[in-house]
């Protein structure tokens, strides 16, 4: 039993290591920043690091 188990987590790990590197591994699904309050808000994939910290800013201010 422990070995199915085994085999079968195993077989897991591949298909996803093989799903990630079909993409080329470089795509990013999604991007969130944390307010300073400690809320997470989702923001462009393709945002810069210097728009990164302009929607913490904003949303900071809107959120505490």
């Amino acid at each position: 039993m422990k070995k199915s188990i085994f085999v079968v987590a195993l077989a897991l790990v591949g298909f996803c290591v093989q799903a990630h590197a079909d993409n080329g591994g470089n795509d990013v699904a999604a991007q969130f920043i944390i307010t300073d309050c400690g809320t997470v808000h989702q923001i462009a994939t393709d945002a810069t690091a210097d728009e990164a910290v302009d929607a913490i800013d904003r949303y900071s201010r809107e959120d505490c």
